[in-house]
């Protein structure tokens, strides 16, 4: 089992040392990160035009980003079709949900905002949400917080607050980021989100999971689901069919029709039938 996650590894790890003599495919990583989180319950793509992200939660996404925090001092980051973008927010902006906390019990704030990013202007949802207080041996107060920024705007995201009728009428513009921080981002968190897909399909008991998504037409194609087994024998057979499942999660990602946006960056790859 282990042996399957580290080839599987090391083949993404050799990947990543040529994907930027591939060229620029913004648009293609878009398209292949929402391929890879679609959810069972949804018939549809439901990709956006770029992922956004604050940098509170980027900093948790992972250490591929490592780097791009430290080289930069943004609010706020949008991956987008042409590119990556660093954006500052004014502190007026910043601190128009501070006066809503603990406002008649509220411990959350969101407002829309835009953003020019390269060629095109998006709508954002700035969210902030209060976690918890701690007093300091001087008396003295910390409030700790989560700050978000969502694609889309808050009524679209089904993202509700208090002042969510709170109109910036502000347009922020955004300085465009080093090609490298995009591949040095996205390209290692495609790969582990492929990783676990494919672990997870394979190996896993209970996969319940789309392992197809056309990201030309934007339809799911196929969604293969695995039940849990429920006993010995059952885990026993499970366990047997492995290479069946090889197989088929083989014979599925390698058609045509599937996560097409994936395959250009070289993501999807075959999985060799590995013993157990």
């Amino acid at each position: 089992m282990n042996k399957l996650f580290f080839i599987i590894f090391f083949v993404f790890s050799s990947l990543g040392l040529t994907a930027e003599e591939n060229g620029v495919l913004y648009g293609d990583y878009v398209n292949c990160f929402y391929e890879l989180h679609q959810r069972p319950f949804q018939t549809e793509f439901v990709g956006y035009d770029n992922i956004t992200y604050s940098r509170e939660r980027l900093s948790k996404q992972g250490t591929s980003y490592k780097q791009m925090l430290n080289d930069t001092n943004h609010d706020i980051y949008v991956f987008s079709y042409e590119g990556v973008f660093g954006v500052k927010i004014d502190e007026e902006y910043r601190n128009i949900c501070d006066s809503f906390y603990g406002y008649e019990g509220e411990d959350s704030c969101a407002y829309d905002l835009k953003v020019k990013a390269g060629n095109s202007v998006y709508d954002l949802c700035y969210v902030k949400k209060w976690t918890g207080t701690l007093e300091k041996d001087d008396g003295t107060f910390i409030d700790y917080h989560e700050e978000d920024v969502y694609t889309g705007t808050c009524k679209s995201r089904d993202i509700l607050s208090r002042n969510n009728s709170y109109v910036i009428k502000a347009l922020f513009r955004s300085e465009q980021l080093n090609s490298a921080y995009f591949y040095k981002a996205m390209l290692p968190y495609l790969q582990g989100a492929y990783s676990y897909l494919a672990y997870d399909y394979i190996w896993g008991n209970g996969f319940h999971d789309n392992v197809c998504v056309d990201s030309k037409s934007k339809k799911i194609s196929h969604g293969l689901s695995r039940q849990e087994a429920q006993s010995e024998e059952d885990w026993n057979d499970f366990v047997a069919s492995y290479e069946e499942r090889v197989d088929e999660f083989n014979t599925i990602v390698k058609k045509d029709i599937c996560y097409s946006a994936c395959k250009k960056l070289g993501v999807i790859i075959e999985i060799k039938d590995i013993k157990k």
